[in-house]
């Protein structure tokens, strides 16, 4: 049995306990990160927009985040270049390079009806809308797709080497439990 906040505060005073409630949790999502935890060095060379230095890709000399790097120094992670695929995707900055580190702010309205935007930001998918506009799709887990039978029949090459946050390897294999356990399985979900 639940409480009835109703029975026990008048609705006038209900409603100011959630105003103040939403104004306080709008300003701690505006709230800025403390000057002393930015990093303020950049790359003295960056890359075109939409292009990146090949010999990046030949000799697999990637950054990483300083977190994930003492991780390699102690030995508990692999270093980067066995992390990453064969041919990585690449994204060209949109606006800027950005900084390891900070935190994620981001004002919610409403209830759970926000997640699948938190989702998006979380997931990778085998295809992508190309970025920044959306007028068409790119190859993003995938190295390559193509249609065939009029659009009914996907030809998907994934990427060589693309790995779960475990390290364990992602293959076909888990896209088809993801399309017959899943999604085509009605006792899979409500």
């Amino acid at each position: 049995m639940g409480l009835d906040f109703g029975a026990l505060l008048p609705a006038s005073v209900f409603r100011l306990i959630w105003a103040c409630a939403s104004i306080f949790i709008c300003i701690l999502a505006c709230k800025g990160r403390e000057s002393s935890t930015l990093q303020t060095s950049t790359p003295s060379v960056l890359p075109a927009a939409g292009s990146i230095d090949p010999t990046i890709l030949q000799n697999r000399s990637f950054g990483e985040a300083p977190v994930l790097a003492a991780l390699v120094a102690e030995g508990l992670l692999p270093p980067v270049s066995e992390r990453l695929p064969e041919n990585p995707k690449v994204r060209a900055p949109f606006q800027s390079i950005g900084v390891y580190g900070g935190d994620l702010r981001r004002g919610l309205t409403g209830d759970i009806i926000q997640m699948p935007a938190i989702m998006k930001m979380m997931n990778e998918a085998l295809l992508e809308y190309a970025k920044p506009r959306g007028d068409s799709t790119e190859a993003n887990l995938a190295e390559s797709y193509t249609f065939e039978e009029g659009g009914r029949v996907a030809i998907v090459q994934l990427r060589k080497g693309i790995r779960w946050s475990d390290g364990h390897p992602f293959t076909a294999d888990d896209i088809l439990f993801y399309y017959e356990d899943v999604l085509f399985d009605d006792n899979a979900r409500p």
